[in-house]
């Protein structure tokens, strides 16, 4: 498509205002007056790079000078295009009718922000400035009166250059005629001449013709001439003068030749003074080119030069009378006494906006609101507000500041979402208790990867149903504020929030996986009402939408990997450990855990504040010139364990000396002091120490440089083969063998104090089998908690699908902790405040809506500002509503507490009764004394339920100590025999009758007493063989539960089992579980239902039997491991 000038169209609204292709690139200056949205989409769309800041700079060029246009900053110009853009895509998909309106509107252009008030000044400073002003205004419009007195000079040369350049085109046009006409003269002479020529050579010819006759006659009578001499004498004077003529005409023909020569040399003469005319005609032609180009390229560099100069001149002009403008409002607002900050019965907008920013990211109290904008006007200004809000308004603007929060958080979340692209928001979530109430705190990651929070929601349980109820609340109320009354409406805005939710993010808490699937089912109701052509598209690609990615946080493995840590160093502990207690401790944490738990309790700033030494601490390390390492417990909640333990480690001797030194210590300090002496503590908080050199504190690096949680797939399968090889022998970590090739490690005194050589070979013993202890915990909270990205997890070997929806899903839940943690200061400094007023100050603190509006122009703020103070209704009545929703919550977990326990005690009552029926029934309570006389008075027959009535009454009634397992009638579905039972009740007995002596024996042990080397080397190869059988039993379910998605396949072509190798688990009579490998030979029998259909299958162990099983069922439970 062209224009009339043959330019190419760049659409309708260019065409109507005169812009065409050619300006972009070479635009016409001021041609613009009025800019549509369509004229701006037309030029986007039209050059090459589609970008805002060129069509910013095009449009500015284009535009009039008077135009509002260029009172804009480029950069608030080029967002303000970006913004009307991202409005057209919206429409396209939301709203297509409504182009054509959006189009026609006015562009209107940010335009500069308000007024900046400058420092205080005198009014005589002032005055001198403004007169300085004046006269460089002065000055410069002298210089744009001369460069207009020297443009018409200009113009006047330029026209001379013209004139002079026409005269030489004349010239050139004159000779080119003149030779025209000397060629056109010679070639008539020609014609004349070659006519003459032909003419008398015709008669030559003719005369020569006559010649040969008579030579030939004459011959013919040469026998007669001898008698015709008189004739022949006549005949030759005939023939002398026929002779003499016939010469004259040849060398009349002679003469004729030479001037016919003559004629052609004037011919070729003429036609190179021809060729010579072209040529110069050319060349002219060629200088009047160059001639016409020089003069215009002259002509518009002067213009352009000259243009640019009174634009500069005008643009600096402009800004004078700016500042003059400037000046003179500065002077009115000095003349008065107070600053306007009330108008039309309400605070005007700036006011308002002003307050919302203090209460929020300032964090200035209600009360303090007033003094600060005070203080401020007077101090700066020497002005006070003529008036202030009131506690009751100040309360009122925090509302309308969530609403503006919340409008920031609807178009920053669908601007990222979109279902169809595979691509969308992050979700996180996570909750807390502050001060006996619970939150839930919901945040996303946009696909920019910039994480936003999005709500806080006060609830009364813990169950996932209630966080779904809390998320739907959450998006409820975002939706709910930027929209009319409309429900439809509301209801758009609902799916679109949710459906633009393409992955979570949450910690390993055991309602995250039941709120992940509630919010992924809630999700795909809501996508046919968002995806265009949903039901036509395949059950494939609707499935591909649908689905959504649940991950979970990595910083989580720590917290983790130290709580396993704590239970396997417990049982460390007892495999070494004889006999003997600290009789300073209480608790049931591990010895190191204890040890590392009360030294940072005791000599750290915030421990504790009544047994605490921590200032005494620090004096006695500054006097020996030694770096305090010991951190707090307190607010370190990630890897604190193993970092803490290093620093205990280093300082061991110095927290020795320094309880040493002082004359009566506390039971904190002899807590520490006697655990700090103990050996075998000691290695196990150095292996603890060495682990977070080599393994955690490297993985908490490599955690916080890494972008996507995919990256960590590679890591994280690393880990697992070292921790697999160091779990069995913890030597090469002691060798200072690394866990990453590319992460450093700290290697600081703590690095060296820990990989110090020691001399005690039992202390070595003792590091090395707590390190793969620990390694092996670690292990297996790694195996369960990751195995989604361990090999043969759903994101092991991510598609490129997977990679694009997933781009955006960071490798940490930090974003919900950090809320949480400005939580944690909000709920001391403000104890009275509601959780409505804390989830406004998160929203503000961490989204920073101040930068948003700031980029917005004044009527866009002024707009946003008026509708959040009119809807402030609808917003206090969400807290409302909120409220009553929480005590209705409260409430209900209150019944519902209430009910279990009265269900409880009424059970207890109960089995209580029946089990001292029981008991009566069979001779009454048996003591350590008598217990065998009465087992043997009993028949046989009735001796078993007697016993197990006995250990009945001493669980429920008696409520005695002892191991669990003694109150058992059986295990792993098998009973036990009357002699074991017998021995339990024994046991039970023996262990609640402890004497006097026994008392005061276990007051003498003062110190640990260690097991035999060769008990605890017995001691620990039966623990760890526990623990590998634990992680050897929990890979097999994982493998389990991974293969039964292979179901469907298998029921579809059960012939495809024949043939394979499997694991299948199977029970024994006592109740344990093992695993068996075999081979699945064929299929025995067929069954109608499928998956009831019966294997043969021969074991490995037993090579001559063929079992016959339903091993599609047992893949079913999880029972069948396909190799």
């Amino acid at each position: 498509m062209s224009g009339d000038g043959g330019e190419i169209s760049l659409g309708p609204f260019a065409d109507a205002v005169g812009v065409t292709h050619g300006d972009l690139t070479n635009p016409v200056a001021g041609r613009l007056t009025t800019i549509k949205c369509g004229l701006v989409f037309e030029i986007i769309d039209n050059i090459p790079t589609h970008n805002a800041q060129e069509t910013a700079d095009l449009l500015l060029r284009l535009a009039h000078p008077d135009s509002i246009i260029h009172t804009s900053k480029p950069l608030s110009l080029r967002l303000k295009i970006a913004k009307a853009v991202r409005e057209r895509a919206k429409l396209r998909k939301n709203k297509k009718a409504a182009l054509p309106n959006f189009f026609n509107t006015e562009f209107v252009p940010p335009v500069a922000p308000p007024l900046q008030i400058p420092a205080k000044r005198t009014y005589e400073e002032l005055h001198v400035e403004n007169n300085e002003i004046k006269q460089k205004l002065a000055q410069l419009e002298e210089e744009q009166k001369k460069v207009e007195t020297e443009y018409p000079d200009v113009v006047r040369e330029s026209n001379r250059l013209q004139q002079e350049l026409a005269d030489v085109v004349i010239k050139h046009r004159n000779t080119l005629t003149t030779h025209a006409k000397d060629i056109n003269k010679l070639m008539k002479e020609k014609a004349k001449l070659q006519s003459a020529y032909e003419l008398k050579s015709n008669k030559l010819d003719e005369v020569n013709m006559k010649v040969d006759t008579l030579k030939g006659k004459s011959q013919a009578k040469s026998e007669k001439i001898n008698s015709l001499k008189k004739q022949v004498k006549r005949d030759s004077e005939c023939k002398g003068k026929k002779v003499k003529k016939i010469h004259d005409l040849e060398q009349n023909k002679k003469e004729m030749e030479q001037q016919v020569a003559q004629k052609d040399e004037c011919i070729e003469r003429t036609k190179e003074l021809m060729e010579e005319a072209k040529s110069e005609r050319r060349a002219a032609l060629k200088d009047l080119s160059q001639i016409k180009r020089r003069a215009k390229e002259s002509q518009c560099n002067l213009i352009a030069t000259n243009e640019a100069k009174i634009k500069e001149l005008k643009n600096t002009i402009e800004q004078n009378d700016v500042h003059v403008r400037e000046l003179e409002q500065l002077n009115v607002l000095l003349e008065g006494d107070v600053i306007h900050t009330f108008e039309g019965g309400r605070f005007i907008n700036e006011m308002r906006e002003t307050i919302m920013v203090l209460l929020t990211e300032c964090n200035v109290s209600m009360p303090k609101v007033g003094n600060v904008i005070t203080t401020v006007c007077k101090n700066l200004l020497g002005k006070l507000p003529d008036k202030l809000p009131s506690h009751g308004t100040l309360h009122r603007i925090l509302n309308e500041a969530k609403f503006v929060a919340q409008t920031q958080i609807m178009e920053y979340m669908e601007e990222g979402g979109d279902p169809s692209n595979l691509q969308g928001n992050t979700l996180h979530s996570d909750a807390t208790t502050k001060f006996h109430r619970h939150y839930q705190g919901f945040q996303v990651t946009l696909p920019d990867k910039e994480q936003i929070s999005i709500g806080l929601v006060e609830v009364g349980a813990g169950d996932a149903e209630t966080y779904l109820d809390a998320f739907k609340r959450a998006i409820s109320d975002i939706a709910e504020a930027v929209c009319s009354d409309q429900s439809t409406e509301q209801e758009k805005k609902i799916a679109a929030l949710v459906t633009s939710v393409k992955n979570t993010m949450g910690d390993q808490g055991p309602t995250n996986p039941q709120f992940n699937k509630y919010v992924q089912s809630f999700r795909e109701e809501l996508l046919p009402h968002v995806v265009s052509n949903w039901d036509s598209l395949s059950t494939a690609a609707q499935k591909e939408i649908g689905d959504m990615g649940n991950y979970f946080c990595k910083m989580h493995l720590f917290v983790n990997f130290a709580t396993e840590a704590d239970k396997v160093l417990k049982i460390n502990e007892a495999d070494v450990i004889a006999a003997g207690k600290n009789q300073f401790a209480f608790g049931t944490e591990s010895g190191a855990a204890r040890l590392i738990r009360t030294s940072a309790k005791a000599l750290t700033q915030r421990g504790c504040d009544m047994s605490g030494m921590a200032a005494n601490w620090m004096t006695y390390l500054e006097e020996q010139n030694i770096k305090n390492h010991l951190i707090s417990y307190r607010a370190n909640r990630f890897n604190v364990l193993f970092y803490s333990a290093a620093a205990t480690y280093y300082h061991r001797r110095h927290i020795f000396d320094f309880i040493s030194t002082l004359p009566d210590p506390n039971n904190l300090l002899k807590a520490v002091q006697y655990d700090v002496q103990q050996t075998i503590y000691l290695a196990q908080i150095r292996a603890l120490g060495i682990i977070d050199k080599v393994i955690t504190g490297p993985f908490w690096r490599l955690v916080e440089r890494t972008d996507n949680i995919l990256q960590l797939n590679n890591p994280l399968a690393i880990m697992q083969n070292k921790l697999k090889s160091w779990a069995n022998d913890a030597s090469p970590i002691l060798n200072k063998e690394v866990l990453f090739e590319n992460i450093e490690i700290h290697k600081d005194v703590m690095y060296e104090a820990l990989f110090a050589e020691s001399e005690d070979t039992d202390f070595t013993t003792y590091t090395q089998v707590a390190l793969e202890m620990v390694l092996t915990g670690m292990l297996l909270i790694l195996e369960r908690q990751a195995k989604d990205q361990l090999e043969g997890g759903k994101f092991f070997a991510p598609s490129a699908n997977l990679l694009k929806s997933a781009q955006n899903v960071p490798t940490t839940n930090n974003v919900s902790e950090r809320d949480f943690a400005v939580l944690d200061v909000l709920v001391r400094l403000k104890p009275a405040a509601s959780c409505h007023s804390f989830e406004t100050y998160i929203l503000w603190l961490h989204n920073k809506p101040s930068a948003w509006l700031d980029q917005m122009t004044k009527e866009e703020k002024n707009k946003l500002l008026d509708m959040a103070r009119c809807r402030y209704t609808s917003i206090r009545q969400q807290y409302l509503r909120k409220k009553d929703k929480l005590k209705q919550q409260h409430r209900q977990a209150l019944h519902a507490k209430q009910e279990k326990k009265e269900k409880q005690e009424q059970r207890s009552r109960v089995t209580k009764v029946a089990a001292t029926e029981g008991v009566f029934a069979y001779g009454g309570v048996w003591t350590l004394d008598s217990y065998e006389d009465k087992i043997s008075e009993l028949q046989p027959a009735k001796r078993k339920a007697a016993i197990y009535a006995q250990l009945k009454y001493h669980k429920r009634v008696l409520d005695s100590k002892g191991n669990p397992q003694l109150f058992q009638k059986s295990t792993h579905g098998t009973e036990h025999s009357e002699g074991t039972l017998t021995d339990n009740l024994k046991t039970l007995l023996e262990l609640n009758n402890i004497t006097a002596a026994d008392v005061e024996g276990a007051r003498d042990q003062t110190n640990l007493q260690y097991h035999t080397n060769e008990k605890i080397t017995t001691n620990v190869r039966s623990s760890k063989s526990e623990r590998m059988k634990k992680i050897s039993e929990q890979r097999n379910q994982i493998k389990a539960k991974q293969q039964q998605t292979l179901l469907p396949e298998l029921l579809l072509d059960p012939a495809s089992l024949v043939g394979k190798k499997c694991k299948q688990k199977c029970r024994e009579e006592d109740g344990s579980v093992e695993w068996f490998t075999g081979s699945v030979t064929a299929i025995s029998r067929f069954k109608q239902n499928v998956i009831s259909t019966e294997f043969d299958m021969v074991y490995d162990d037993f090579p001559e039997d063929t079992w016959t099983f339903p091993l599609l069922m047992d893949l079913k439970k999880g029972d069948l491991i396909i190799l």
